[in-house]
């Protein structure tokens, strides 16, 4: 996602103006797969600037991220279900982050 979107920078320049006009630590919501990006952006940063983590974000919530795999991913994709998870994941995270824009707004 970094090579292709730069989602890692841009993600990290939105955290760290939250920061510099706050003054506050983030906290950071991951939901199913993007609790897995989260953490891999997480890890990519702190490698590159020590301390950072620490000093900009609070917390990281896990919602449902398959930390250690999904024990059910070939029956729900010979079922059909997983469309029907997708669709809810997408729906949870777009009202997520829109919450969190009024959030930033307020």
């Amino acid at each position: 996602m970094e090579a292709r979107d730069h989602w890692f920078t841009k993600v990290k320049a939105h955290i760290e103006l939250q920061h510099k006009l706050n003054g506050r630590r983030t906290l950071i919501l991951g939901h199913s797969w993007g609790a897995n990006v989260v953490l891999n952006m997480l890890f990519s940063v702190e490698e590159q600037q020590p301390g950072w983590v620490d000093k900009h974000v609070a917390t990281f919530v896990n919602i449902g991220g398959p930390l250690l795999g999904v024990p059910k991913t070939i029956s729900a994709l010979l079922s059909g279900r997983i469309v029907v998870w997708w669709c809810v994941s997408v729906c949870v995270c777009m009202y997520t982050m829109y919450t969190m824009c009024l959030m930033d707004l307020a």
